[in-house]
């Protein structure tokens, strides 16, 4: 019976160390998933934040182009009130 209780202490422990070894591999594949994910959102909050600099960058090259045109109108109404009065 001492024999039979060392083989089932033998047969657990095998068990035990060969789960260990598979929640290892589960953990190494894990933690370079993980790598890879912060990887992905760094990469992701990079472009978000280069598209707001391009998106603010837009918006001032629009304002300036509408400061022109608007400039523009208000000169070329000048110049038509001009010679109607004439």
């Amino acid at each position: 019976m001492y024999s039979a209780l060392g083989t089932m202490a033998k047969v657990t422990l095998a068990g035990a160390i060969a789960g260990g070894v598979l929640i290892t591999g589960i953990t190494y594949q894990g933690d370079g998933s993980v790598t890879n994910i912060k990887g992905n959102v760094n990469n992701m909050k990079n472009e978000l934040t280069q598209a707001i600099s391009d998106n603010d960058f837009l918006k001032g090259q629009f304002n300036s182009l509408k400061d022109i045109y608007n400039n523009a109108v208000t000169e070329a109404n000048g110049t038509i009130n001009i010679k109607l009065l004439v």
